[in-house]
């Protein structure tokens, strides 16, 4: 009885590891390094031109708050030692340059966001574009799985899967050679 039951057990675990082993075999893998991706997009380079500008622009204008800022600290401080401000003024003035520091100091966390959102708008279209052309490729190619070797979750790929020339293909962008070992 125990051999037929060993046996038993024999078959059916051999037969569950020949479907798992099929299954696993049906599916076809893909990776690609979606930054390098990125780059090879010619519109990538005018959305970060367009990205620096925007950022110089608000740099601009920082430095013009603060050239505006120590202006008033020279003045006040001059015309306290020269003791051309009455006391009054003196905390009137004093008031007015806390309230530009606080000006500076908001201007200063508002434009690392508003860098950050234009940033978003401009990449945007091109993360779609990207996006459709991996799910176009999938497709084409029976991909079930394609995975992200940017982010560092891949811990061994086999070359010939790597999907990053097909994806350029598809995307009008010139195809290059594949990385000698």
């Amino acid at each position: 009885m125990k051999k037929v039951f060993f046996t038993l057990a024999v078959v059916t675990m051999t037969a569950f590891a020949s479907q798992v082993n099929a299954q696993i075999k049906a599916y076809k893998f893909g990776y690609v390094n979606s930054l390098e991706l990125l780059d090879a997009i010619p519109e990538k380079k005018t959305a970060d031109a367009e990205i620096d500008k925007y950022g110089n622009d608000l740099y601009t204008s920082l430095e013009k708050m603060y050239g505006e800022y120590q202006k008033k600290i020279q003045d006040f401080q001059k015309g306290v030692q020269e003791g051309k401000i009455s006391e009054i003024d003196q905390e009137f003035k004093a008031k007015e340059i806390q309230d530009l520091e606080k000006r500076i100091q908001d201007f200063q966390d508002g434009a690392e966001e508003k860098v950050g959102k234009k940033r978003q708008t401009l990449y945007q279209p091109l993360v779609d574009k990207i996006n459709k052309a991996i799910a176009d490729v999938a497709k084409e190619g029976g991909y079930t799985y394609i995975f992200d070797s940017s982010s560092g979750n891949i811990l061994h790929a086999d070359e010939s899967e790597n999907i990053i020339n097909v994806l350029k293909k598809k995307l009008g962008l010139p195809v290059t050679a594949p990385a000698s070992k």
